[in-house]
């Protein structure tokens, strides 16, 4: 199968970078982007887990999805 972390390094760094690094570049960037991008098929350990989705139609009538609950009483009609 899919080698996943691999994936995602060479989509972020390039897969030049992976194949001069045998493996996951050492870049913080792209160390951080997979584990963001795995904290997503895992909702436990996603830091947004806990957070409310507020929606809301602006005054053009987009449909409009935000998890900022500021955002959303600032701008909801």
């Amino acid at each position: 199968g899919l080698n996943s972390p691999l994936v995602l390094a060479a989509y972020n760094a390039g897969p030049e970078a992976v194949k001069k690094h045998k493996g996951i570049p050492p870049y913080p960037e792209t160390v951080q982007y997979i584990q963001r991008v795995k904290s997503y098929w895992n909702p436990e350990q996603s830091p947004n887990r806990n957070k409310k989705i507020f929606s809301f139609r602006d005054k053009s009538g987009r449909l409009i999805i935000t998890n900022d609950r500021n955002f959303y009483l600032r701008n909801k009609k």
